[in-house]
C-alpha cells in the first residue's frame, strides 16, 4: 500500500490497483487517457478493463477460457501497441531471474572450517553446478535447442512444408 495525497488528506491505494473495478462489459482505453490517468493515480488508470464481478475484484486478469483449456492459472496482459514494449515485455518475462541459492551453498558448508577451505568449496560447487531458469531446463527436458530458434517464422498459412 502506499500513500496518496489528496485534497482531503492522504488515502492508502494499492500500488498494484486492487481492488479492480466491477465491470459488466470490456473496456478498452485510448493510450492517451491511460498516461493522463496514470499522472494522477486515478482508479481508471488500466489500458483494459476485464467483465468481473464484486467477488473477483481482489484477482489478476484472467481469462476464463483460458482457465479452463490449461486447467490452471494464467495471468494475462493487455499489451495495446507492437513496438519496442513488446518486445520489452516478452524479453523480460522470459529472462526473469530465478531464485538464486547461493546463500543457501554459504550456510550449508561448515562453519567450523577456515574462510579459505569455505571459498575454495564454494568455488568447486559453483564451477561444478550452474542454476538455470524454468525456460532453460524445460527446453534442455524436451530436447529444443537453447541458441537457434525454429527457422520458419512465417504464419502458420503461409508455411512451406517441405515434402
Amino acid at each position: 500500500m502506499r500513500r496518496k495525497k489528496t485534497k482531503k488528506g492522504f488515502v492508502s491505494v494499492c500500488r498494484f490497483g486492487f481492488p479492480r473495478t466491477v465491470m459488466d462489459s470490456l473496456i478498452i482505453r485510448d493510450i492517451f487517457q491511460t498516461l493522463a490517468a496514470r499522472k494522477t493515480l486515478s482508479s481508471n488508470n488500466r489500458l483494459n478493463n476485464i467483465v468481473r464481478s464484486k467477488e473477483s475484484d481482489m484477482i489478476n486478469d484472467y481469462n476464463p477460457a483460458l482457465l479452463l483449456a490449461s486447467n490452471g492459472n494464467i495471468d494475462i496482459q493487455y499489451v495495446g501497441e507492437k513496438t519496442a514494449i513488446l518486445n520489452y515485455y516478452v524479453t523480460k518475462y522470459t529472462t526473469k531471474s530465478e531464485k538464486t541459492h547461493a546463500t543457501d551453498m554459504f550456510n550449508d558448508i561448515n562453519s567450523t572450517k577456515s574462510l579459505r577451505s569455505r571459498l575454495y568449496n564454494i568455488g568447486l560447487r559453483v564451477l561444478s553446478n550452474r542454476e538455470c531458469g524454468d525456460l532453460e531446463a524445460s527446453d534442455t527436458l524436451l530436447g529444443i535447442p537453447l541458441r537457434h530458434g525454429p527457422t520458419n517464422n512465417n504464419k502458420m498459412v503461409r508455411r512451406k512444408h517441405s515434402s
